[in-house]
């Protein structure tokens, strides 16, 4: 239910600076009760990033911007967060009129057709924001309904479909007209993006146009667009979510603006989710886009990167139940899956069945697995290594969270896996279950 209304038009509207406007566009206006403000800020914005592209003194409450601007979505006003959100065209000129004392919600734009539009669409998405809510608490209060009246449950469900189709095909006719009676605005090429049919799918999601035109990527629409996308046409797995990205990456021009919001829209998606598969990605388009400001500046804010792939696993000396010291290093040669878990973690000792049945059916192939526990009481880690049949090497300095493995490996969550080579490299990370299995199979052909 609701999955076909996949766009919520809540977007926070931003911009880039690539497709330029005719000529200079003139930005005057006034402002009353400016108090202590002295200068007013345009900002600009890539995607979701917001720079600061302009200012103008204020003399007596007025403004003047007269320079060369990039078509697209700008915030106008004394800072970041008390700002107005614009739309810049073709407009020549345009005018803003607010009271400090109530902005930006006093203001008021006169002279420019975008900016009317964009209004036009504000309006109009706060009414489809009504019914989505509405139609998804009606459709919430159905789950009792399920199992004591499944005649009813069917009807009243049949209904809501019916709704959220006349809803979807409203807001598909109102971004329809915005588009055909607009040609040529920004406005119209904006609400192009928004116009979704019974026949859209994952393969024709995005259009050639918003691989190419640097012009969608001047607000976060695009931004959404890729998000709704991976929610809505790709399969929740990590292969699906890497050949999904990989697919999207290869479509926009290589070192593009448009390619630089498809790398930064698809690793945050991935960060939200905690998908680690994004390091390649980070390498990828640190490659690409080599010494470009943005770009370096972009990845250095990007939280650091545990052990990935190919690096060479850090040595671990840590005793073992009986206090005998196990050294990692001293496995070389052999296959070795590491698993970090402890006693006290749910998931983690659900997964020890599995963990057995694949020791059983890999050992005598060549697989070892060391477990390093984040226990901290001796009894309770030996008694859930005898209760779950753990016959594999474990280690532990007892010391929980504070586990200088634990550190040395990144493990900030458990339960945690690394796959080793015979050389002590790493190939694999947190794979567990039926994808572990298929990765041994692999292994030991």
């Amino acid at each position: 239910m609701l999955k076909k209304l996949c766009f919520i038009f809540s977007l926070v509207l931003l911009i880039n600076g690539n497709a330029f406007s005719k000529g200079k566009v003139l930005i005057k206006g006034n402002f009353a009760n400016t108090g202590n403000y002295k200068i007013i800020f345009l900002y600009q914005y890539f995607g979701s990033e917001l720079v600061k592209v302009d200012s103008s003194t204020l003399n007596k409450g007025n403004f003047k911007f007269n320079n060369v601007y990039s078509r697209g979505f700008y915030k106008l006003g004394f800072s970041v967060n008390k700002a107005i959100i614009m739309v810049m065209g073709d407009d020549v000129e345009m005018s803003l009129t607010a009271d400090c004392n109530n902005f930006p919600h006093s203001a008021k734009f006169s002279g420019s057709t975008e900016n009317r539009l964009f209004n036009e669409f504000i309006f109009r998405n706060a009414l489809y924001g009504q019914a989505i809510k509405q139609l998804t608490q009606q459709t919430s209060q159905l789950d009792g309904l399920r199992n004591t009246d499944t005649i009813k449950y069917k009807e009243i469900l049949s209904s809501l479909r019916i709704k959220e189709d006349s809803i979807l095909s409203s807001q598909n006719a109102f971004f329809t007209k915005l588009y055909t009676d607009n040609k040529g605005t920004f406005m119209s090429k904006f609400a192009k993006m928004f116009i979704v049919t019974d026949s859209t799918n994952g393969l024709n999601y995005f259009s050639n146009e918003e691989f190419t035109d640097e012009e969608y990527t001047a607000g976060e629409m695009l931004v959404g667009k890729i998000n709704s996308f991976f929610s809505n046409h790709v399969e929740k797995t990590p292969q699906a979510f890497t050949e999904a990205a990989a697919y999207l990456l290869s479509k926009p021009v290589k070192a593009s603006p448009t390619k630089e919001l498809f790398y930064k829209s698809i690793i945050n998606l991935f960060l939200e989710v905690k998908l680690e598969y994004e390091a390649s990605f980070r390498k990828q388009m640190s490659a690409e886009f080599g010494e470009k400001e943005s770009v370096k500046k972009y990845l250095a804010a990007l939280p650091k990167l545990g052990l990935q792939i190919g690096d060479n696993a850090p040595e671990i000396f840590l005793p073992d139940t009986s206090t005998n010291f196990i050294k990692l290093s001293s496995l070389k040669g052999k296959v070795v899956l590491l698993d970090f878990w402890a006693s006290w973690c749910g998931p983690c000792r659900r997964e020890n069945p599995a963990m057995v049945k694949l020791y059983e059916r890999f050992k005598d192939k060549g697989l070892v697995i060391l477990s390093v526990s984040l226990d901290e009481n001796k009894q309770s880690w030996s008694n859930a290594i005898r209760k779950d049949r753990l016959l594999w090497l474990h280690a532990s300095d007892l010391r929980g969270w504070k586990s200088i493995a634990a550190s040395n490996y990144g493990v900030q969550s458990i339960p945690q896996t690394f796959v080793l080579d015979k050389d002590g490299v790493i190939i694999a990370k947190n794979l567990r279950g039926e994808a572990l299995e298929r990765f041994f199979e692999e292994q030991f052909k």
